[in-house]
C-alpha cells in the first residue's frame, strides 16, 4: 500500500512537470542530466525534485495569472507542493540508502578495520552519531568525486594553454599554498604524496580561483562564471558542515550536493 501511494504521489509530480514543460516550457532537461524516460524514473527522485523546483520558481512569477492554455500557475504549484512535501523524505533513501537501518544493522557494515573505534563501548550512547555515518559517507562522496574531476578539467585546460604546472602562472596565492602543503609533506613523513601535479596541492574552494581571476582560459566552457563559482561555494560550505555537524544538513540540501555535482561533472566532462 505504501510504495503504491509513493508511485501515485510520483506520477502525479511527473505529470505536473511534463505538462508545464510542455504548455510552458523554459525547463532544459539536459541541464539536469537526465532525459524524457530518465524523467520517469523514480531512481531520479532526487534530481527531478530539482526540476519541479525551477518550475514552482518560474510559476511564481506568474502567480495568479491564467495563461492562454488555461495553465493556473497558482494552483499548479500547490499541487506540486503538496508531491514535494510528500516525496521529499524518499529523496534522503535515496541519497543516503534504503530504510533506515537500526544501529546494529550499521555497526555490522562498519569495516572490521572501523569497528576498533568502537571496541569497548556501547555503541547505542552514540546512535544519532551512527545514524548520520551515511549522510557524511554520501556528501563526501560526491564532492570527493566532483572535486577530483574539476582538478582532471583545470589541468586539460591548462596544458592546452601551454601551462604544464600551477606555479607556471605566478599566482602568488595558489604558489603560497601549494608550497606550503608540500612543505609539510616533506617534513611529515607520515602523510601521502598528493601526486606528481601542484594542483593536487589545491582544495576545493582553491580551484575556484581559477574560475575568478584567470576566467579568460574558462569562460567559453561554462554558461555564466557565476554558473561555476557558486556551485564550487555551496559545496566547500557544505563539505565543511558535513566535517563538523552533519545532523544539521537537510534533505534539500543532500539533494542540492547531488545536483550541482551531477552538473558539474556533466559540464566538465566533455573537455577532458
Amino acid at each position: 500500500m505504501k510504495e503504491q501511494l509513493i508511485r501515485i504521489k510520483f506520477a502525479g509530480l511527473i505529470r505536473e512537470i511534463e505538462e508545464f514543460i510542455n504548455r510552458i516550457g523554459g525547463i532544459s532537461l539536459e541541464k539536469y542530466g537526465i532525459n524524457d524516460r530518465e524523467l520517469n524514473d523514480i531512481k531520479n527522485l532526487p534530481i527531478i525534485i530539482e526540476i519541479a523546483k525551477e518550475v514552482i520558481a518560474i510559476n511564481n512569477g506568474y502567480t495568479s495569472n491564467w495563461n492562454t492554455y488555461g495553465y493556473y500557475h497558482h494552483n499548479h504549484n500547490k499541487t506540486i507542493i503538496e508531491y514535494l512535501d510528500f516525496l521529499k523524505p524518499i529523496t534522503e533513501k535515496i541519497l543516503i540508502g534504503s530504510d533506515k537501518e537500526s544501529v546494529e544493522d550499521l555497526i555490522n557494515r562498519i569495516k572490521t578495520s572501523d569497528k576498533l573505534i568502537l571496541e569497548g563501548i556501547n555503541p547505542k550512547k552514540y546512535e544519532k552519531i551512527l545514524n548520520n555515518i551515511e549522510i557524511v559517507i554520501t556528501c563526501f562522496k560526491y564532492i570527493y568525486f566532483t572535486e577530483n574531476i574539476l582538478r582532471e578539467f583545470i589541468k586539460k585546460i591548462l596544458k592546452e594553454k601551454g601551462i604544464s604546472q600551477v606555479r607556471d602562472i605566478h599566482d602568488k596565492e595558489l604558489t603560497r599554498h601549494i608550497e606550503t602543503r608540500i612543505s609539510n609533506e616533506n617534513k611529515r613523513k607520515y602523510l601521502p604524496i598528493r601526486g606528481d601535479h601542484d594542483i593536487y596541492y589545491l582544495d576545493l574552494i582553491d580551484l575556484n580561483r581559477f574560475f575568478t581571476k584567470y576566467w579568460e582560459y574558462f569562460k567559453n566552457k561554462f554558461e555564466s562564471q557565476n554558473w561555476i563559482t557558486q556551485r564550487i561555494k555551496d559545496l566547500y560550505e557544505i563539505r565543511k558542515r558535513v566535517a563538523h555537524n552533519s545532523s544539521n544538513l537537510s534533505t534539500d540540501e543532500i539533494i542540492s550536493v547531488v545536483a550541482d555535482c551531477k552538473e558539474i561533472v556533466k559540464q566538465v566532462d566533455i573537455f577532458i
